[in-house]
């Protein structure tokens, strides 16, 4: 008897005789208790409506820096990681309405809404297409939202909760240099004056200010940033900060 059947799993119930002899008594016999076999499972669904993500990809999942969340088209969460229940619980710019994603910018939060609601159409148009929302905290700080739905093409082959239509990705609007700095370092030889110099031009945006902000000359701060060029075959400043955001680690530690 089969219980359930979804993209990526199926349940039944199976009995057999010792004889190993199936007729139509015994059919019978086991039709009553049908019914309340799947009205289990419809229970579970509901009581545990996170089940269909296995262990493995959760545990995935939450080591990503990102804050990820899973939507049906009413935008309701149907699972969401570390990160996006960190950020949730902080009830900010994103928070939980009695299970839907809510935004606290009344604009961003119709955008939301109808993205999701769009997500159910499938591979139209309006349903297939990522979208990318600009969130901003309390404190001023800015975090960017991926909205790429589920429905269109090879992804929606992969199973994972189902239920989800679309998937919403935020992360903050900058990137973390000390770990890819030291991979950067090894990787392109740079010394310790060249990756402070390094450092120095992406947090500070240009040589005058990473000048004062090292305490160093300009013709100083020119030197190390030519031979930081060179080793890195880059070209320009905006180079230097596409490679440390490429080298970011994406997990949470």
């Amino acid at each position: 008897m089969l219980l359930d059947n979804t993209a990526d799993s199926f349940s039944y119930f199976c009995l057999t005789k010792s004889n190993g002899l199936v007729d139509d008594a015994f059919r019978r016999m086991l039709g009553p208790i049908v019914p309340h076999l799947l009205r289990a499972v419809m229970i579970g669904q509901i009581l545990h409506p996170g089940s269909g993500i296995a262990s493995p990809v959760e545990t995935i999942l939450d080591e990503l820096k990102a804050a990820m969340f899973l939507l049906d088209g009413t935008a309701t969460i149907t699972h969401s990681n570390e990160s996006g229940r960190d950020l949730l619980e902080q009830k900010d710019f994103l928070r939980a309405d009695h299970g839907r994603l809510t935004a606290l910018d009344p604009h961003l939060n119709r955008i939301l809404r109808d993205a999701t609601a769009a997500s159910m159409l499938g591979d139209g148009a309006a349903g297939s297409e990522s979208i990318a929302l600009p969130f901003v905290a309390h404190d001023g700080e800015r975090f960017v939202g991926r909205l790429l739905p589920l429905t269109s093409g090879r992804r929606r082959e992969t199973g994972i909760a189902y239920d989800a239509t679309a998937v919403l990705f935020v992360t903050k609007a900058a990137f973390e240099s000390t770990a890819a700095s030291d991979l950067i370092r090894k990787i392109f030889r740079l010394t310790p004056s060249e990756t402070r110099v390094m450092l120095a031009i992406v947090e500070c945006g240009s040589i005058p200010e990473a000048s004062r902000h090292l305490d160093v000359a300009e013709s100083t701060v020119k030197t190390h940033l030519s031979q930081v060029f060179i080793k890195t075959s880059t070209h320009r400043q905006a180079d230097l900060v596409k490679l440390i955001a490429a080298f970011s680690s994406p997990a949470r530690n």
